[in-house]
């Protein structure tokens, strides 16, 4: 059997016979296709199917680096994962799962991925998330812009159902 592969993450097996796909060899699934099934499952799932999340979760984490990327794709860039790709999608739901997935790595670019979301008007929960990260891990250095884009995001959200508690605490004095 002969290997067709683009990147190391997307190695397909090909079958020896021309048009019949082997069934035997497991096909490495990327991240970002993991990612569209865990998109699905969080908007059309069942009940029974939070258990499929948090294995995808799970799963996409141990893919490391390559699932960081993908994550930073859909977070920052919003490729391949919007709503009008996929049907019926709660961007938000899957924003908050693949935020906190993202905070979970310890990859030096994880900051630079929240920095970069800090730059792009996030929701006030993900800037809270985001600023609990950057100043745990970097006490002081980011609170002026944790500061900015918590006053930006006050300015469109609002107060009764958007405002996390703690929320104020990242205004500073």
């Amino acid at each position: 059997s002969g290997i067709v592969a683009t990147n190391l993450d997307d190695v397909r097996v090909a079958s020896s016979s021309s048009l019949e796909p082997d069934t035997n060899q497991a096909t490495p699934i990327s991240p970002h296709e993991k990612l569209q099934e865990l998109a699905w499952l969080l908007t059309n799932g069942d009940p029974g199917s939070q258990r499929r999340a948090d294995e995808l979760v799970e799963e996409i984490y141990r893919q490391g680096y390559t699932s960081l990327l993908a994550i930073r794709d859909f977070l920052v860039r919003d490729i391949g994962f919007g709503s009008e790709e996929i049907p019926g999608t709660d961007a938000q739901a899957l924003r908050q799962v693949l935020i906190d997935l993202l905070l979970r790595f310890d990859f030096p670019e994880v900051e630079q991925v929240a920095l970069e979301l800090l730059k792009s008007h996030p929701t006030p929960l993900e800037i809270w998330q985001l600023g609990r990260y950057l100043e745990a891990n970097h006490p002081g250095e980011y609170s002026n812009l944790v500061r900015i884009a918590a006053e930006d995001a006050l300015l469109h959200a609002n107060p009764a159902t958007e405002i996390p508690g703690g929320f104020f605490q990242l205004l500073g004095e």
